[in-house]
């Protein structure tokens, strides 16, 4: 398991940090919030980042969940 935190720790330090209150709400208001144009604007590493953060966190829920199943 500590495995999994550590790589999640690290690709969360890579992410793409989310766009400050304003210009989310400009976003909003000009009609171009689109995910699509955020994945866009990502580098290289910020796009392997969210990946591995995904996967770590997908990794996490299997392994606690299969940890209640082998409870019951």
């Amino acid at each position: 398991m500590g495995h999994i935190k550590h790589a999640n720790t690290i690709a969360n330090e890579h992410r793409k940090k989310a766009a400050s209150l304003p210009f989310r709400l400009a976003g909003y208001v000009t009609g171009s919030t689109g995910a699509n144009n955020w994945t866009k604007s990502m580098s290289p590493v910020e796009l392997h980042a969210e990946l591995v953060y995904a996967e770590s966190l997908f990794e996490k829920a299997r392994r606690s969940r299969g940890d209640k199943n082998k409870n019951m």
